[in-house]
C-alpha cells in the first residue's frame, strides 16, 4: 500500500524484516528492527533520547516543586500573619482583663481594711462608754 505522500511503507522499502509467520509473534523483535542501523547506534541514539527526556522531565518536577513550595509560603506567610494578629488581639483583652482584676483586687482590700479601722474604732469607742458608765 502506498500512502497519500506516495512514499511506501518501511516494510515494503525492505527497511524492515518481515515478521515470523510461525504464531504471529517470534519471542524476540528482530522485525522492528532497522536494517540500516546497527543495534548499538540505536540503542545509543534511543538512550541519548531518554535521558534528555528524563532530565527534561525533572525539570518539569523541580520548576513544578519550586512552584509549589513558594506558594506554600505565600499560604504559610498569610495564615502566620492572620494567627498573629489574632494573638495581639487576644493580648490586648487579657491585658485589659487582668488590669481590671488587679483593680478590684486592690479595691476589695481598701473596703476590707476600711471595714477593719472602722471596727476596731467602734470597739475602743464601746469600751470607752463601758469605762463611763
Amino acid at each position: 500500500y502506498r500512502r497519500s505522500s506516495g512514499r511506501c511503507h518501511r516494510r515494503e522499502q525492505g527497511l524492515l524484516r518481515s515478521r515470523s509467520p510461525l504464531h504471529g509473534y517470534p519471542r524476540n523483535n528482530r522485525y522492528l528492527r532497522s536494517r540500516r542501523r546497527s543495534p548499538a547506534a540505536l540503542l545509543k541514539e534511543r538512550t541519548m533520547g531518554l535521558e534528555a527526556v528524563v532530565e527534561e522531565i525533572r525539570e518539569k518536577g523541580r520548576s513544578e516543586a519550586e512552584k509549589v513550595r513558594q506558594e506554600s509560603r505565600q499560604d504559610v506567610d498569610q495564615i502566620l500573619a492572620a494567627a498573629n494578629k489574632k494573638a495581639g488581639g487576644i493580648k490586648l483583652v487579657a491585658a485589659e482583663e487582668s488590669a481590671k482584676q488587679s483593680a478590684h483586687l486592690v479595691r476589695q482590700d481598701v473596703s476590707a481594711a476600711n471595714l477593719l479601722v472602722k471596727r476596731e474604732l467602734l470597739n475602743q469607742q464601746q469600751a470607752l462608754l463601758e469605762q463611763v458608765y
